[in-house]
């Protein structure tokens, strides 16, 4: 998208409302001079895309809306966390343990942790 093409006093914003490659790429001393009217133009146009920036026409970096960032933050957190998951599954024997096994094999006798989760309670209720 291209917003505010010699409007605004000259302000000429290149957005690509796309990840993929970008339809123009700013200076960095243009986006230096731009950044302010670059963050109002976010915060006015909710569908403004990505601003590209770089040297020689070629786009080295990118500055992106927050909610853009947001989006792609918990994409980011999705692969993460089915990557750990992947990789627990590839290790995992199929074998489970009911809680009272692991309380015995840690010498924890649920009885007693019954008894005081009860006295406990009962302390909070006076």
């Amino acid at each position: 998208m291209l917003y505010n093409r010699g409007f605004g006093g000259g302000i000429v914003l290149f957005m690509s409302t796309r990840l993929a490659l970008p339809t123009e790429v700013l200076g960095v001393a243009e986006v230096r001079r731009q950044l302010p009217a670059i963050a109002r133009n976010f915060r006015d146009h909710a569908d403004t895309g990505v601003v590209y920036f770089g040297s020689y026409n070629r786009p080295d970096a990118a500055i992106v809306p927050i909610e853009l960032l947001q989006l792609l933050a918990s994409f980011v957190e999705d692969a993460e966390i089915a990557e750990r998951v992947q990789a627990r599954t590839a290790v995992d024997t199929g074998g489970r343990h009911a809680p009272s096994d692991v309380a015995a094999s840690l010498g924890i006798d649920p009885a007693l942790i019954a008894a005081e989760k009860m006295a406990l309670l009962g302390e909070l209720e006076r």
